[in-house]
């Protein structure tokens, strides 16, 4: 301000001295009227562009300025929050460098239409933040031309980040889809227990190949426990009941202010053939179980009795080998009395074998006697015959 109040009081001092005849003074002055305005001009261009820098910078929207080259040459505060990256960062790089790997070539076929005129309105484009997390943003760009309306210097735009948006989306479509793609029955009926909806999971589980009256598919007292259910404002849990061989299980809860009752159901006949399945096993295993325990005492009793045969052959075994010692002994002794006797027998054979020899030598002698006689009574008689 201080600039100006100075430039009146110089504009004052040549306005007195236009009042000279002199005309170089009114040259003089009209030079420096048109300096003044230029400077003027200058100071505001300048108060604006700031003004539209400050505006740029902390704009609460991301935004974003490149050139034809596909520069990043302007990238304010909100935009630098958006990705985790500050302008020093990104300023002179390619403007890929803030896309995920598995969508650049979609968002950058997206950014050279702009450069060949088209303007965005709305277009999502990903943001990758550099902790890794990818942004979801919303855009809008408008050109920037050059003097002649056709050359586009510079592409500005604008991004509102709508990732949470977009996550709340997906989770009421999920969350719509829940009933449709849920795998068990789901149904909802009036406090008067007329039927409102199911899902497609009822066909399916039931095996229902007609359409058929629900009173024919569902319990004959399902009405009453809705009722009493919507009543009594309470929880009914793991009601039962059986339909084309297939048993369903279901929960009844009324929700309260809403005029209506839920019905959770599912399918759980598998688990009650195994809970069959298990306790006929647990009937076979208790049968077996007894069965082991009378084997058992069987056993029990046979190896008392195979315990006591075994103390009865131990008793035997030792008197066994009591009779053996005993027989040894007696063997021993018998053995000894048979050397003896064998020793006498011997000796006695030997008596007999001399007297034997005593007995034969004598009868030899007396043969040779009698031969001895018999040839000395023939000399006689031959004697006496001569």
């Amino acid at each position: 301000m201080a600039f100006w109040n100075s430039g009146r009081k110089s504009k004052n001092r040549l306005i007195n001295r236009i009042k000279t005849p002199q005309n170089h003074i009114i040259s003089e002055f009209k030079a420096f009227n048109e300096e003044s305005r230029k400077r003027k001009r200058e100071i505001e261009l300048k108060e604006a562009r700031d003004y539209l820098q400050n505006l740029f910078d902390y704009a609460n929207a991301p935004i974003i300025v490149w050139n034809p080259k596909l520069r990043i040459t302007q990238f304010n505060h909100a935009f630098e929050r958006m990705t985790g990256k500050t302008a020093q960062e990104v300023i002179g790089k390619g403007i890929e460098i803030l896309f995920p790997n598995d969508k650049w070539h979609e968002a950058m076929a997206q950014i050279r239409r702009t450069l060949a005129g088209k303007r965005w309105e709305i277009v999502e484009i990903p943001i990758q933040h550099a902790d890794g997390t990818v942004k979801i943003v919303l855009w809008n760009s408008a050109n920037i031309y050059a003097d002649d309306g056709k050359k586009v210097i510079s592409t500005i735009a604008q991004g509102t980040d709508i990732t949470e948006r977009k996550h709340a989306e997906e989770e009421i479509l999920n969350l719509s889809k829940f009933p449709h793609e849920n795998p068990n029955i789901i149904m909802r009926f009036d406090n008067n227990g007329k039927i409102l909806f199911y899902n497609p999971a009822l066909n399916k589980i039931l095996r229902l190949k007609k359409k058929k009256s629900f009173c024919d598919i569902l319990p004959k007292d399902y009405k009453r426990l809705i009722k009493e259910a919507a009543l009594k404002k309470q929880h009914l849990k793991d009601k039962h009941y059986t339909f084309n061989k297939t048993t369903i299980s279901y929960d009844i809860i009324p929700i309260h202010g809403r005029g209506y009752v839920n019905v959770y159901g599912k399918d759980i006949t598998k688990q009650k053939e195994a809970e069959t399945k298990i306790i006929s096993a647990h009937e076979k295993i208790q049968a077996s179980e007894e069965e082991l325990r009378a084997s058992n005492e069987e056993l029990r009793v046979t190896d008392e009795e195979l315990r006591a045969a075994n103390e009865e052959l131990i008793a035997s075994q030792q008197e066994i080998e009591r009779h053996n010692v005993e027989l040894k002994e007696k063997v021993k002794e018998r053995t000894k009395n048979l050397d003896k006797t064998n020793k006498e027998l011997r000796e006695r054979i030997d008596e007999l074998e001399r007297f034997h020899n005593l007995v034969v030598g004598r009868e030899l002698m007396m043969i040779k006697l009698k031969k001895r006689i018999k040839e000395l009574e023939k000399n006689k008689q031959y004697r006496e015959d001569i």
